[in-house]
């Protein structure tokens, strides 16, 4: 069998079979399942009912991620030191306020 492109990234692969058009890069694999889904979603009704609870997270799973992962912590970080910056910024430019006593 003589080398075809790549339908994702252009590389010529030897197919095993007529109707691969992938070639075995994680990537590809990763592209043609992503097709293979919105294909799936598109026309399969059963399908998509029962992939509809996977694809909307229930808030409280997505809260108790945020919080078991650190990432909320690390969120409310960054905007008190931003808060933080700002109140800086805010009262040096008050006449007659000065952060240190001379």
């Amino acid at each position: 069998m003589e080398q075809v492109p790549c339908v994702h990234c252009g590389k010529f692969f030897i197919p095993r079979n007529r109707s691969q058009n992938y070639c075995t890069e994680a990537d590809c694999q990763r592209a043609r399942k992503t097709a293979w889904q919105r294909y799936k979603m598109k026309i399969d009704v059963d399908y998509r009912t029962q992939q509809q609870p996977i694809l909307e997270p229930s808030p409280i799973n997505l809260c108790s991620l945020l919080l078991t992962t650190g990432f909320l912590k690390v969120i409310l970080n960054v905007i008190l030191i931003g808060r933080k910056q700002r109140h800086a910024k805010s009262n040096s430019k008050r006449p007659g306020y000065h952060s240190s006593p001379d």
